[in-house]
């Protein structure tokens, strides 16, 4: 997948020669991250590094549940207290 990222992903910023994501001898193991969503700042990280694809899908599946209660609060058929019910 695309990494999502605030800023670009910077290979050596202030020579601390640390590891970076996508970058060196890790690239081909950062590649198979399923989530990956990049820290802004040196050394750039994968911060999901350790979502798996079955956490994925459930992740994937509260954000699908989230969004349709947010819907239905904005058309007045539900109440914001339902978003934070299991």
């Amino acid at each position: 997948p695309q990494p999502v990222g605030l800023a670009d992903i910077n290979p050596n910023s202030c020579d601390l020669n640390l590891p970076v994501w996508g970058a060196g001898p890790t690239e081909l193991n950062d590649r198979r991250h399923v989530m990956p969503i990049i820290t802004p700042c040196y050394p750039a990280q994968n911060a999901t590094a350790n979502v798996s694809k079955s956490t994925l899908k459930v992740m994937t599946e509260e954000f699908v549940r989230a969004r349709d209660v947010c819907k239905a609060v904005d058309e007045g058929r539900a109440e914001w207290k339902e978003l934070f019910q299991p």
